[in-house]
Order: C-alpha cells, then sequence, then structure tokens
C-alpha cells in the first residue's frame, strides 16, 4: 500500500525498496506480482522512469517470463521499441504458449511493419493453433492488410474451433459483408 501510495505521488525511487522487498517476501507468487507491478506502474506519466525501475525490479528474476514481459511493456511505453522486443522474445522463450506476450511482440512488430506482424502471428499459430485470442488478432490484421480470403480462412477456423462465440460470429460477419457476402453476413449475425 505505501509503494502504491509512493507510485501516486510519483516517488518512484522511494517506492523502489518497497517493491523489492514485496517481491522478494514472496517469491512463489512472482509471476502474478509482476503483473500487478506493471498495472499499477503503467498509470505514472514518467514512462522512462518506470521503465528504469521494472527493468531494475526485474534483474533478479530473469526467469520470470511475467517479469520480462513487465520489463516490455514499460520499454514499451518509454518508446523503447529494441527492448521491447526482446524482452517479449525472452518471456515467449520461457513460456512458449504464453498467448499474451505473444500478443503484445505482435503489436510491437507491427508498429514496424503489418508484415513483420503476420509472420510472427502464422508462425505462433502453427505452433499454437488453439490460440483463440492470437488467431483473432490475426485474422483482423490480415483484414487491415487487404489479405481476405485468407482472413476468411481464420475466421472459419475460429468458427469451428469455437462455434456458438459471439465475437467470433460478429468478426466473421463483417468480413462477410467486406466480402460482399451477404448470405454468410446474415448467417452468422443470427
Amino acid at each position: 500500500v505505501l509503494a502504491a501510495l509512493l507510485v501516486n505521488e510519483k516517488q518512484l525511487d522511494a517506492a523502489r525498496k518497497h517493491f523489492e522487498q514485496w517481491l522478494a517476501s514472496d517469491r512463489e507468487n512472482a509471476g502474478q506480482n509482476f503483473l500487478q507491478l506493471s498495472t499499477l506502474l503503467s498509470r505514472n506519466t514518467d514512462r522512462k522512469s518506470v521503465f528504469e525501475l521494472m527493468r531494475s525490479l526485474a534483474e533478479p528474476y530473469q526467469k520470470v517470463p511475467e517479469a520480462r514481459l513487465a520489463v516490455a511493456q514499460a520499454a514499451w511505453n518509454a518508446g523503447n521499441e529494441s527492448v521491447a522486443l526482446s524482452e517479449a522474445s525472452a518471456a515467449l522463450k520461457l513460456r512458449p504458449d504464453w498467448e499474451l506476450a505473444a500478443l503484445f511482440q505482435a503489436q510491437a512488430l507491427q508498429r514496424r511493419s503489418n508484415d513483420e506482424a503476420l509472420a510472427f502471428l502464422g508462425e505462433y499459430l502453427k505452433a499454437h493453433p488453439q490460440a483463440k485470442d492470437t488467431r483473432l488478432n490475426y485474422a483482423r490484421l490480415l483484414v487491415t492488410a487487404k489479405r481476405y480470403p485468407e482472413a476468411r480462412k481464420q475466421f472459419d477456423a475460429l468458427l469451428d474451433q469455437f462455434p456458438g462465440n459471439p465475437d467470433v460470429a460478429m468478426a466473421v460477419a463483417l468480413l462477410a459483408i467486406q466480402a460482399n457476402d451477404l448470405p454468410s453476413a446474415e448467417k452468422q449475425l443470427q
């Protein structure tokens, strides 16, 4: 609580020792604690200081994927794209099936190039075909790239994997409307 109050008062240096003690006292929950810490620090407007603090706090936790992703997110917010990508990649190496890290890496890659993001998501889906959120984002990015037939295949795969999911049905309906396939759109909307 004290650390959170210090963060709200923009006293990150004073909060550091409290965060270090908290993380050290609860090592078995380090991953969850880093996710909470990332959320707490994301509200602070001094992005560079948050990045440096997060990087420092995560140093003893290099084998914790959530710590690596927290550093990636802080780096991203501070405008350090290369560290964001390398830390997201490190998080995925530690926990290859973690969709949150994959989606973050795709978002970071998309800033550089839609093609890089599409290639990454395509490869991730080959290894993790049940990754619903990743497939949905991949399909949407294909739509953005105007690669409608490929996007339609991804949406159809989602419909097969998750029948009755209203988010998937709506996305497929919108894609069908764009492709002027009104019977398919109507079926999904119903």
